[in-house]
């Protein structure tokens, strides 16, 4: 990660990043991940471990709110990217 970016991952020329809001953080079971998505539009939400490679995908996201099981996720740092129409990104610590 360089500067707030993951590497290996360059947004669009142009692309803003915006922070996601994520509660519980740091998680033990689940956490809340908030963004802005007013008009339904489609993502998918990409988590990255610090080496940078994905490590658990999730598409077809429609809403505003995503709820993150720790499921087979080790504790540790991760940095999560939601993208579609916009980026968002953030990073979650699971104990």
């Amino acid at each position: 990660m360089t500067n707030g970016i993951i590497d290996g991952v360059t947004p669009l020329p142009g692309a803003e990043i915006f922070t996601l809001c994520i509660s519980p953080n740091p998680m033990t079971s689940q956490t809340n991940i908030y963004f802005s998505n007013p008009y339904s539009s489609n993502y998918k939400l990409i988590i990255y471990n610090l080496l940078g490679e994905n490590v658990k995908t999730i598409t077809g996201i429609t809403g505003s709110k995503i709820v993150l099981e720790k499921g087979n996720l080790k504790p540790g740092v991760y940095m999560v990217e939601v993208n579609g129409e916009k980026i968002f990104r953030g990073r979650v610590v699971i104990e």
